[in-house]
């Protein structure tokens, strides 16, 4: 059944009114759902029956439209670094911006490598040691400074009373077999580092992967931390350091060193040999036959055990005679053998 004519007027002024409600509807469903549905609910009570399809088909075309915002990540780690600062942590070597000498122009810098595993605690918060290795000018460390360190959070155990600036240790690289060490402790004794084998301990960490270092604090147990030092090498790389080809050099210049001085000691020896010979002659005067005979045969003896002595070696295979102190005594003493035996 229709409307009554006479009611067109007034049914026309609440359809504009409900439809600017309705639009002012729409944008708040848009924006915040929630209180677009209390809303809906106030409106809906002062309108009348004819129009609440209408309304619910456009709430439910403005959830359709509704776009979700963006997800929020969430951070397990948040609260527990607080306690374990290595949560969520991976491997990786920091490199610590160094210092420049003002006066020298030495630059000093630093690579630093925390341990895997704590050492200790401090406060109810986990501690981890760290491996650093100090850099001059692109080389290792050395003279007043310690090259390649393991830092901790304790007192490290000396071997003894007697010797408080050592500390046994064991290492692993890799699979290979652990190798006892005896180790340095620095003054401060919360670090340790390979005294007197730096450049060899940072070629065999370029070599491995896995480092692991067992240690005790003072009064303590033994206990172990583990390295993950595979990235080493490039990590030295990017700051202009290539360790290999420093080692290669070092080993080549020993090598040169070692064949100069066996080189020397050869010349040293041979004209040694030239001037005892000498004296030989010169005592006996080369004046006979016999005199050169003798001259001929009396050198250093060819025995290990007497290697500055003198032998007499006769041409009739009797000898070699001696040793003998100078080469005088032994030239007197071959005198006196061919006068005894040419009687």
């Amino acid at each position: 059944m229709g409307l009554p004519i006479h009611n067109s007027g007034r049914l026309a002024s609440d359809l504009a009114s409900e439809a600017r409600e309705l639009n002012t509807l729409d944008v708040n469903i848009r924006a915040y759902i929630p209180s677009a549905i209390l809303r809906i609910g106030c409106i809906l009570r002062r309108m009348s029956h004819r129009f609440s399809a209408l309304i619910l088909a456009v709430v439910m075309g403005g959830c359709g439209k509704h776009e979700a915002g963006p997800a929020v990540a969430i951070d397990p780690c948040e609260n527990l670094r607080q306690l374990d600062p290595h949560c969520g942590w991976t491997s990786h070597w920091d490199h610590m911006q160094g210092r420049t000498n003002a006066i020298d122009g030495t630059k000093t810098e630093f690579l630093s490598l925390d341990s895997t595993d704590p050492d200790g605690t401090s406060g109810g918060r986990l501690s981890y040691a760290d491996l650093r290795i100090c850099l001059e000018n692109g080389k290792l460390c050395g003279d007043k400074s310690v090259g390649v360190y393991v830092n901790v959070h304790g007192m490290v155990a000396p071997v003894s009373y007697e010797t408080q600036h050592s500390t046994p240790v064991r290492i692993k690289f890799d699979d290979d077999k652990p190798a006892r060490e005896t180790w340095g402790i620095v003054d401060s004794n919360d670090a340790l580092f390979p005294h007197g084998s730096q450049n060899q301990f940072l070629s065999q960490l370029i070599r491995h992967k896995k480092l692991i270092l067992e240690f005790s604090y003072y009064q303590q147990v033994p206990r172990t931390l583990t390295f993950e030092i595979s990235d080493l090498d490039d990590s030295l790389k990017s700051l202009g350091v290539d360790i290999k080809a420093q080692t290669a050099a070092r080993d080549s210049a020993a090598k040169a060193q070692a064949a100069a001085s066996e080189a020397l000691e050869r010349a040293m020896e041979t004209s040694d040999r030239k001037r005892r010979n000498a004296a030989i002659e010169a005592f006996v005067g080369a004046h006979t036959e016999m005199g050169r005979i003798i001259a001929s045969q009396i050198e250093l003896c060819k025995n290990k055990n007497f290697p500055n002595d003198y032998c007499w070696e006769p041409a009739d295979g009797s000898g070699p005679w001696g040793p003998f102190s100078t080469a005088a005594i032994a030239t007197k003493y071959a005198m006196e053998h061919y006068k005894d035996h040419s009687k």
